[in-house]
């Protein structure tokens, strides 16, 4: 297998040089330990994107909005990809005069809280 063959790898001289060091870096108990806080980093900031009122996110039928609330904490926390109009929900407008899009009309109701949690998120 392939896992097999990297492993192997690993015992030549220049090729174990150069990867050894950071294949401990990351099989190491901090990595562990950072990965973990990362995970609960990540748990609660979707916790609180997926409690705000978006009508996106809420349930219907034959939708998984869990995942859709999840992908778009996981692009914001680990990605670093993410549209603030996206995450409040907000589709884009064509404008019939300039042909451009213009972003939609933001929520009184949840704004100040996107904006914060990609505040937190995003620095």
């Amino acid at each position: 297998t392939w896992m097999h063959l990297l492993l192997e790898l690993m015992c030549i001289k220049p090729f174990g040089k150069s990867v050894l060091p950071a294949f401990y870096a990351l099989t190491g108990s901090e990595a562990r330990k950072f990965m973990i806080f990362l995970c609960l980093v990540i748990a609660g900031c979707f916790q609180a994107y997926w409690s705000l009122p978006i009508p996106e996110n809420q349930p219907r039928g034959g939708y998984s909005h869990l995942s859709h609330s999840f992908s778009r904490i996981f692009q914001l926390g680990i990605l670093g990809d993410y549209d603030v109009y996206d995450l409040e929900g907000i589709d884009p407008v064509l404008d019939n005069v300039t042909f451009g899009l213009d972003e939609g009309d933001e929520s009184k109701r949840y704004h100040d809280g996107i904006q914060l949690l990609s505040l937190f998120m995003a620095s």
